[in-house]
């Protein structure tokens, strides 16, 4: 059975930013990690509430250096990883459900709590007992999980704050990250040559792009789409 799912291969490019560019770089990294922090705090209030991270909540009174585009992505990036740690959160869950000796119609509804992420949600419908019984496992797992921290994330950046361009004017170098920085107007121009191996792969280069820093070294990875 044939599937249309899309391979995205992630792939280092060399940048030779100099000092004062990686200097930059190095700034956005700690604030956009500070950012993340705040931001987190903020999806799991809302989480408790509402029973959901929304990639639409508004992120605008969250202090911080970074412009509302960067804000906007870091936000997006937040989310994926809190939703990939709710993820094993949920298959914990139904293993303490299903190893449990409550009642067969109890688990079912705390197994459809589960898979709806509805732990926390007002809308879901069920009795008050089931409800609360869902709260106290699934709080009871958090506890024995450490929550993502951001402290140390890299940047998963994408259109709204970077653009990845092949460079037309110099020999020296294949391609240019326009990266816009905390100052505004200003973005810098990161100079980086090619992965033989990633361009000589059917596909195509994705307007986004992973950013850390490495003893003060920036390390760019571009993703392509793989045909």
């Amino acid at each position: 059975m044939g599937t249309n799912q899309e391979i995205i291969g992630t792939y280092l490019y060399p940048c030779y930013a100099n000092k004062g560019k990686a200097d930059k770089v190095i700034q956005i990294i700690t604030d956009y990690r500070k950012t993340a922090q705040r931001i987190a705090k903020y999806l799991w209030s809302e989480f408790f509430k509402t029973g959901k991270f929304s990639k639409y909540k508004d992120v605008k009174s969250i202090r911080s250096n970074l412009s509302e585009r960067y804000k906007q992505t870091c936000l997006w990036q937040a989310i994926s990883t809190l939703n990939s740690f709710v993820s094993n959160i949920q298959e914990k869950f139904k293993e303490i459900v299903y190893n449990s000796t409550l009642p067969e119609e109890i688990k079912k509804t705390l197994f459809i709590i589960n898979k709806n992420r509805a732990w926390f949600s007002k809308d879901f419908e069920c009795s008050s007992k089931i409800k609360k019984l869902a709260r106290k496992i699934f709080k009871h797992i958090l506890k024995q999980y450490n929550k993502p921290s951001f402290k140390n994330i890299n940047l998963h950046l994408d259109s709204k704050v970077v653009v990845v361009e092949h460079n037309k004017q110099s020999k020296t170098f294949d391609r240019w990250i326009k990266l816009s920085t905390l100052e505004k107007g200003k973005p810098i121009y990161l100079p980086l040559k090619n992965n033989r191996y990633a361009e000589n792969l059917e596909g195509e280069l994705a307007n986004f792009c992973q950013i850390s820093v490495d003893n003060n070294n920036i390390i760019v990875k571009l993703m392509k789409k793989l045909k």
